[in-house]
């Protein structure tokens, strides 16, 4: 009975000891955490990784579009430019070849080059304006002659500086080249020249004033015109002018020319511009005028004819302002 005793106690010891060694093996397992299944979502780091991702290889394409847009866009402007580039370059290396020829010895050749310079007409006036600031004298004569012939406006501005040349030929053909132009800009610059030290240059002003037909210049006009000193070329070119113009205000001055001791000739002049500007206040001395001329008929023959001429003129003239009347 002992003997059993021991037996069993033996057995649950065994028993006892393994089950030890079961939970001390086992244990950490049965109680460490479960590991968790990988998610199918990616998490917020990722996503917003892959969106950069996808931005930058969605703006790469416009980014690179929006630089080569502006590349683009001028390439095709210099395109679309190059053929009237071209067309300006060969119109400059024309008009530079004709104005060599306007040096030729050869005056049909040199001709023949000015005649198709003016043919060219507005599109040429800018170069050879431009030129013309780097020419030698004779040629800027010409130049500033042709840019007359040409009589665009865009001519104005290289006219009124060549009015300041030291050449009195070359202001000349200036003035006379803005009396061709007729643009009112040049109206100043034109009076500025009636008191020029060149006495052609002051004629071929109040010419060209008469073209412009401007009341603007009358008034120095008419200095010209009581100047003493001033040549019988100049008055003469003034009284066309005023004539032109067809300023009222200025007959009592015309009138008074014809009380002052003068030739005959000056006093017809003055007689036809009385006729143009046509001031019927002005008839009853030009009237006056005639009778006191037909009353000096000249007893010699050999001046009958020029004092019928006289006459006649003023004749023409009262006829004009009557007709006014």
């Amino acid at each position: 009975m002992k003997d059993l005793t021991y037996f069993w106690a033996g057995i649950i010891s065994v028993i006892l000891i393994a089950l030890a060694v079961w939970v001390s093996f086992f244990a950490p397992f049965a109680h460490a955490p479960k590991k968790q299944p990988v998610e199918t979502m990616p998490d917020a780091s990722l996503k917003s990784k892959e969106e950069s991702i996808i931005k930058e290889e969605e703006l790469a394409p416009k980014e690179g579009l929006a630089k080569t847009l502006p590349q683009a866009s001028q390439i095709q402007k210099e395109e679309s430019l190059a053929p009237f580039q071209k067309q300006e370059s060969d119109l400059k290396d024309k008009v530079i070849s004709l104005m060599e020829k306007l040096k030729n010895n050869n005056s049909d050749i040199a001709q023949a080059a000015a005649d198709e310079l003016v043919s060219l007409g507005r599109k040429a006036v800018v170069i050879i304006g431009e030129m013309l600031k780097i020419s030698d004298e004779p040629l800027r004569g010409e130049l500033v002659f042709i840019l007359g012939r040409i009589k665009d406006k865009e001519a104005t501005p290289f006219l009124i500086e060549a009015l300041n040349d030291e050449n009195a030929y070359i202001r000349r053909n200036t003035v006379e080249a803005m009396g061709k132009v007729r643009d009112e800009e040049s109206i100043p610059d034109l009076i500025g020249r009636l008191s020029d030290e060149d006495n052609a240059v002051r004629e071929k002003s109040a010419w060209a004033l008469g073209e412009l037909r401007d009341s603007l210049a009358t008034g120095e006009l008419l200095n010209r015109l009581n100047d003493q000193e001033e040549s019988d070329e100049v008055k003469t070119a003034v009284l066309e002018a005023l004539s032109k113009i067809k300023d009222q205000s200025v007959t009592g001055d015309l009138v008074n020319q014809l009380k002052l001791d003068v030739d005959q000739g000056y006093k017809n002049e003055v007689v036809a511009a009385l006729g143009e500007i046509a001031d019927p206040l002005t008839e009853p001395e030009l009237s006056s005028y005639l009778d006191n001329l037909k009353q000096d008929a000249p007893g010699d023959q050999s001046l009958l004819f020029g004092w019928q001429g006289d006459v006649q003129i003023a004749e023409e003239a009262l006829m004009k302002i009557r007709g006014r009347i």
